[in-house]
């Protein structure tokens, strides 16, 4: 036997879904938590970019060293516009042969590599002595241009930046921008990273 059965008209039909307040209350809920997350992912972004762009020099100042000892030659490492050194650590890096050690990429001398440009959130600054670029001697020594480069994040929170330090025998390693105390390091001197 079929039987049918019919609604009942008594039972209310009432819809399922979120009332404007429960929808209001879980929307700030929401942006509150957004709110306290949104720094400390803008932090990690600026921990990243640090670490790329001091990974990234490190790597072409290992490069320069090594063909400098594989090559037997003089070896540049500088920002390199219009076939010359210039004070511009943020742009383009160029390894090349620097035969006559004059800082600038001449007939006869070959261009090795050339990096693409450096991070654009942060700074690089550099002391007077490797202001327009680096050479390496053909037995990878910085003579005379033992330095650091220093790299400032342009949200200036300075526990992301950081020091490359290149020592006369040419040997590079990289290192905190600021002591223990949470001060930059006295052998600086005048080169700080801006507030």
């Amino acid at each position: 036997m079929l039987t049918m059965t019919t609604p009942n008209p008594t039972r209310s039909t009432r819809q399922s879904g979120l009332t404007l307040i429960e929808l209001l209350i879980t929307l700030s809920l929401f942006l509150i938590i957004v709110n306290m997350a949104l720094p400390s992912f803008y932090e990690l972004k600026d921990k990243y970019q640090s670490q790329t762009a001091v990974n990234r020099t490190t790597k072409m100042l290992n490069n320069a060293r090594l063909l400098a000892l594989n090559t037997h030659e003089p070896v540049t490492l500088c920002p390199l516009v219009d076939g010359q050194c210039s004070d511009d650590w943020n742009g383009l890096l160029a390894i090349f042969s620097d035969l006559n050690q004059n800082q600038a990429l001449d007939d006869g001398e070959s261009l090795h590599q050339v990096s693409d440009p450096l991070s654009n959130r942060g700074k690089w600054f550099t002391r007077k002595n490797v202001e327009t670029g680096l050479t390496f001697s053909p037995f990878g020594h910085a003579y005379g241009q033992a330095s650091t480069l220093l790299y400032c994040p342009e949200s200036k929170i300075e526990q992301y930046a950081r020091r490359i330090i290149i020592n006369l025998q040419g040997r590079i390693r990289v290192a905190n921008y600021l002591s223990r105390n949470g001060t930059p390091y006295s052998d600086l001197g005048n080169m700080l990273c801006p507030k």
